[in-house]
């Protein structure tokens, strides 16, 4: 090897504190071994320490472990094999994490960190494994299944590294010992590896049936990957399947009762891939496009849902039924982690579909997975259409699946209302017929869930027997900066033509902000709006409006709204509830908006937000709290209480909690397993 020859040296950095060790088992191949050192070098991502074992390597191994510096080296004259060499090192190990990295593995950048962010971040966390991918490009494996005979299968082996199905974090029944981060202590109590599987294979299987057996949860975490030499140590392919046939044989006679638990072999991958906890359900989540914060038009409230179907224990696979993006986009948007993303990769590339083609798309996927879900949620009225449509044709694809219809905002009501501020001498039936084929395709869904009382009313009048109420899920922020801190006006939200935004934002301009120049300071007036703007838009309203201030997309709003002293709201038609006036309530901003803004979030009462429904009205509210601290202080107190009131994320998980409760019978149950430390556990 041309680093051997030419003198080369390999330094790690010594670390005062560490937050792991990584240890590397070292058995000839030398030339891997140092494929595999150079990458972990590369990985400065997190402070670590690394202990190396040369289990009787030969020379080549030895002439590179002394070009090796920064690294504790353990030497063994022969092969212990792979579970004693493991506990050899562990015993030297003096961080809280311990990485178990194969020496054929090769990790890529920000992958240690990954793992240990992971492992951290639950006290139920017990090991982390990484995707491993081949060196052709292809996945090797996503985690891995154990069935009841003791077999196991790589989930995702052979797929795009880039495909839905294998990015998204989750309990596993294990991961394999190419990367495996654990808790260094629990490690220990365990007693380490069972040296019985010496040399190797299935030592890694039997540690995290033991930590799930001691209540320790194995978490499959998408980010964390290398590229591994498959066999690459091993003497021989023939070798290795003889050693894996032996050691399959006293796994099965160790964990005959954990075994009884699991899904027989030829079982449904994709159910059996996540371990779910007691009542954990599987939910396809349909929406128009994968969730942005950053957007409105309802997108917080759906991350916050699926944040919490999650939290609950839940399996969520999203779907986007009008824009499909790439599984890069994916990742980048704020799609949890921990849900799948169905909208890209390789399920959509093995069935050629073009965006238009979306909702054929669906029908594929329903056709092939169907079996595979409990639930399935469904927001926005021409989602439900879609699927009723679908339902229509294939009635066997959908009839025995609960179906949830999260109607965000009833959409006729936004339209009506917009219609009568354009032309006030319509009739009101003239709309009827749109709010009636709503009403109707919510009462198609086993439940209904309105995003306020006023709204789930209209359902219930119209005879929507099972409905529920989803509000929003915010934090108050008690330490908000006072009175004195805050220097400006504040708008959130995009800006489109056509939209109940930039129609309400129009007026504010033409109607109240010349009121304002006559009543505050020119110096001191100063609007900003955070939101996409449509270019013509901005460059109109720029001309005739200096005092604003357009900042485009922000994603985190902390600090405009720390530094905000008012927070506006013109919205002059819509439906559904405002997330950002109950967001800027909870920073500690006094709003002020219209009547029915604040008559459809339920705040118009005890000054919770200053409603007005003149322009002249509208001013003197912005001038009344921008100027007397005293009322600005009121106004302050009475929105941080209807949000502690009415946003609690608590209340929101219980009231979620609720309408997830099963009215089918969901098909495909697994048992529910017995067993120490864990009980009940469902597949």
């Amino acid at each position: 090897m041309l680093f051997l020859v030419t003198g080369q040296q390999l330094r790690f950095a010594r670390r005062k504190t560490a937050e792991v060790t990584v240890i590397m088992v070292l058995c000839g191949r030398a030339h891997l071994s140092l494929t595999a050192l150079k990458a972990l070098a590369a990985d400065d991502s997190i402070p670590l320490r690394i202990i190396l074992v040369d289990n009787g390597g030969g020379w080549p191994t030895r002439w590179l472990l002394s070009r090796l510096f920064g690294a504790r080296i353990v030497r063994n004259r022969t092969n212990r094999g792979f579970g004693p060499a493991v506990n050899q090192a562990l015993a030297w190990v003096d961080t809280p994490g311990t990485v178990l990295l194969n020496n054929d593995a090769m990790v890529r950048p920000g992958c240690l960190r990954a793992l240990a962010e992971t492992l951290f971040a639950s006290p139920d966390v017990g090991a982390v494994g990484g995707k491993v991918v081949l060196l052709h490009g292809r996945v090797q494996e996503a985690g891995c299944i154990l069935w009841a005979d003791g077999h196991c299968t790589g989930y995702g082996r052979d797929k795009s590294e880039e495909a839905g199905e294998v990015n998204f974090r989750r309990d596993v029944d294990f991961c394999s010992g190419v990367l495996l981060a654990l808790r260094t202590r629990t490690f220990r109590e365990l007693g380490g590896m069972d040296e019985n599987y010496a040399p190797a294979y299935a030592e890694d299987v039997d540690l995290c049936v033991r930590l799930w057996a001691r209540g320790c949860r194995i978490v499959y975490e998408p980010s964390a990957v290398v590229d591994h030499y498959e066999f690459g140590t091993s003497v021989s392919q023939d070798r290795a399947f003889a050693l894996q046939r032996r050691n399959h044989r006293i796994l099965v006679a160790k964990h005959t009762r954990f075994l009884s638990h699991q899904p027989a072999p030829g079982s449904s991958e994709p159910r059996a891939r996540q371990r779910l906890r007691p009542g954990g359900r599987r939910i396809l989540f349909l929406d128009d496009e994968l969730p942005r914060r950053i957007r409105g038009a309802g997108h917080p409230r759906m991350i916050r849902i699926m944040e919490a179907m999650v939290h609950a224990g839940h399996a969520i696979s999203f779907y986007p039924l009008h824009r499909r993006t790439s599984a890069w986009e994916a990742r980048a948007s704020d799609l949890p982690p921990e849900v799948e993303y169905l909208g890209g990769g390789s399920m959509e590339s093995e069935c050629n579909v073009m965006d238009r083609e979306l909702e054929l798309a669906l029908i594929w996927i329903l056709d092939r997975c169907y079996r595979d879900f409990d639930a399935i949620w469904v927001s926005r009225p021409q989602n439900l259409e879609t699927l009723l449509t679908i339902r229509d044709l294939q009635p066997e694809l959908l009839d025995e699946l609960e179906l949830i219809y999260d109607a965000e905002a009833i959409a006729a009501l936004r339209a009506e209302r917009y219609a009568k501020l354009i032309e006030p001498t319509m009739s009101p039936a003239a709309n009827t017929w749109t709010l009636t084929r709503e009403l109707d395709l919510a009462q198609k869904a086993d439940r209904v869930v309105a995003v306020s009382a006023g709204e789930a009313e209209v359902f219930r009048s119209h005879g929507v027997e099972t409905v529920a109420v989803l509000g929003h899920a915010i934090r108050a922020f008690r330490g908000a900066l006072r009175f004195s801190s805050r220097y400006h006006i504040l708008f959130v939200g995009p800006l489109v033509v056509g939209s109940p935004n930039a129609e309400g934002f129009t007026w504010f301009l033409n109607h109240v902000l010349p009121l304002l120049r006559d009543r505050i300071d020119r110096a001191r007036l100063h609007l900003k709006v955070v939101g996409r703007v449509d270019g013509t838009c901005r460059t109109r309203w720029l001309r005739h409006a200096p005092e604003v201030e357009f900042m485009g997309e922000v994603e985190d709003l902390t600090s405009i709204y720390g530094s905000a002293r008012v927070f506006i709201a013109p919205i002059r038609y819509a439906s559904g509830i405002s997330q950002k006036v109950m967001e800027a309530a909870a920073y500690g901003v006094p709003v002020v908006t219209t009547p029915l803004v604040a008559d459809l979030i339920g705040w118009r009462e005890n000054g919770t937000v200053q409603a007005a429904a003149t322009a002249h009205d509208f001013a003197h509210h912005i001038v009344n709290l921008f100027t007397d601290e005293a009322a600005w202080s009121r106004a302050q107190e009475h929105g941080l209480r209807a949000v502690e009131r009415d946003c609690h994320p608590q209340g929101f998980a219980q009231a979620l909690n609720e309408i997830l409760q099963p009215m089918k019978t969901s098909r495909g149950s697994e048992p529910e397993a017995v067993s120490s430390g864990l009980t009940r556990l469902r597949r």
